[in-house]
């Protein structure tokens, strides 16, 4: 399921009226940031461990994904990647 969230400054206290207004309890959706944010942290560290700057390899991926064939994703991932010079 894609779900698009905005990220407000206090999630906590507008909880309730995310939830609802996207059709889902607010549980499910403070599991599904959870998720996400260990996914971001769990790329950051593997980037950090395989001496690639998390910050230019993040800009290059999101910069790069939307035009990149499906079939060579797998080229992407941090211990693979060259990242361009700037």
């Amino acid at each position: 399921m894609y779900l698009k969230v905005v990220i407000l400054p206090r999630l906590s206290s507008f909880g309730p009226c995310i939830g609802t207004a996207y059709g889902i309890s607010y549980r499910a959706l403070q599991e599904m940031l959870a998720e996400r944010g260990a996914l971001l942290y769990s790329l950051i560290e593997t980037c950090k461990l395989n001496g690639v700057d998390p910050d230019r390899y993040l800009r290059h991926v999101l910069d790069a994904i939307a035009d990149w064939p499906v079939n060579r994703v797998s080229a992407l991932l941090p211990w693979r990647i060259t990242l361009p010079v700037e």
